[in-house]
């Protein structure tokens, strides 16, 4: 399943002809938003579940409004289904480690989940609830963001994205897939979504693109070490990069300085996952210019 910089934009004139102008402003399609974001040298960052942090649990509204509030952002939840079919955000199968409840999250009826309170990263109770799946939609509508959605546990396509059009959120929701197994079946429940892809090599591409138009797939190179030629492959076939700081990367930055994130833009990232969305931010300026030239679809 945030977003959501640098480096300033950098275009290189035909003998005498004139500047060309960035492409701006209203794209029909959230493809087409994510086309301008790359072609005009911004980056997103894509807050992992959400962006928690102290006082802020992961996969709920407060957290949300807290991340969307420092701007244009991608933010990745996780989405299960109840025992009596209501569709909720969590993270792991069981509840103990984020809720103040035990045993299996899907086990349980939504009743007996809204019962429960969150707790944030420092395991400190709050105030928070879980939130239900279309409570969440209906906030995003108006909010700067992009849901990024994460299938876990009983969940089924088909009924998730059926929600998300109920809610006509179709243009600010993509889902995330694992393999090229899942991508491809996802691909057919849900058609016309942008989908979250693993690419990590040219070859995994190639396959990709025989089942999947390109137009709706954003790249997951993975964590650890960084591919600048399969980002510039991938832009070359107008394929989004996600490269995911999440673990040692951000642990690096902690210790070496948040202008870390810069490096990732010079590699051709056009969206980076992370658990420090706020240090990411302040380092970079990229994301401005994302927010500045590339609209997000009206919903």
């Amino acid at each position: 399943m945030r977003s959501f910089f640098l480096l300033p934009l950098a275009i290189i004139m035909v003998s005498c002809g004139p500047k060309p102008a960035p492409k701006t402003n209203a794209p029909p399609s959230l493809s087409a938003f994510f086309d301008c974001v790359r072609e005009n040298n911004g980056v997103l960052l894509s807050a992992h579940r959400g962006g928690p942090g102290a006082g802020y649990p992961e996969n709920t509204l407060p957290t949300f409004r807290h991340t969307a509030a420092q701007g244009l952002s991608l933010l990745e939840i996780d989405v299960r289904r109840s025992a009596d079919g209501r569709y909720f955000l969590l993270h792991d199968d069981t509840l103990q480690r984020t809720t103040t409840g035990t045993g299996k999250a899907e086990d349980h009826t939504w009743a007996q989940l809204q019962r429960l309170t969150l707790k944030d990263t420092n395991g400190k109770n709050t105030n928070a609830h879980i939130p239900l799946f279309t409570d969440v939609l209906a906030w995003a509508r108006t909010a700067p963001v992009v849901l990024q959605l994460d299938i876990k546990g009983h969940t089924n396509v088909k009924e998730m994205v059926g929600l998300v059009r109920a809610a006509h959120m179709q243009e600010r929701v993509m889902l995330i897939t694992y393999t090229d197994k899942q991508a491809k079946r996802v691909a057919k429940q849900a058609p016309g979504y942008l989908l979250s892809v693993s690419i990590s090599d040219p070859a995994q591409l190639g396959r990709i693109k025989t089942d999947i138009p390109l137009n709706r797939v954003i790249a997951w190179t993975g964590l650890g070490p960084r591919h600048p030629a399969l980002y510039a492959l991938l832009a070359k076939n107008g394929v989004e990069t996600i490269y995911g700081a999440l673990g040692a990367f951000d642990k690096q930055t902690r210790q070496d300085g948040a202008a870390l994130y810069r490096d990732l833009v010079k590699d051709g990232v056009q969206i980076i996952a992370t658990d420090r969305v706020e240090a990411a931010r302040a380092a970079l300026i990229a994301d401005d210019r994302a927010q500045k030239t590339c609209s997000l679809p009206k919903v």
